[in-house]
């Protein structure tokens, strides 16, 4: 779950089109889309990730999940930034063992 943040081909890791801000922590994680096909009106997605803080001795579990967002939308787009809030919410109040090793 580390290399869906920190590996090379993570969904959940930053990219050139949109930074997701959970390089800065020690998390494992995973992502997911539902294509939500509506009767009456345009396509949306449920955008949702999962996981985990600090991967070493986790203490903390979490989940986001962003019911009917923009059906070009992801969960790691959606989800992601708002898990990296919570992370640095929980960091600033004492958690300094969130904070990724390889982070500044």
């Amino acid at each position: 779950m580390q290399d869906l943040v920190f590996g090379e081909h993570g969904t959940a890791r930053d990219r050139p089109e949109g930074k997701i801000g959970l390089e800065a922590f020690s998390v494992g994680a995973k992502t997911g889309t539902a294509e939500i096909r509506h009767l009456d009106g345009p396509p949306t997605n449920n955008a949702w990730i999962a996981g985990f803080a600090p991967c070493r001795a986790p203490r903390f579990a979490f989940v986001v999940c962003l019911e009917d967002v923009d059906d070009k939308v992801h969960g790691a787009d959606a989800a992601g930034p708002v898990a990296a809030e919570i992370l640095r919410v929980l960091a600033a109040n004492g958690n300094a063992d969130l904070r990724s090793e390889a982070s500044p």
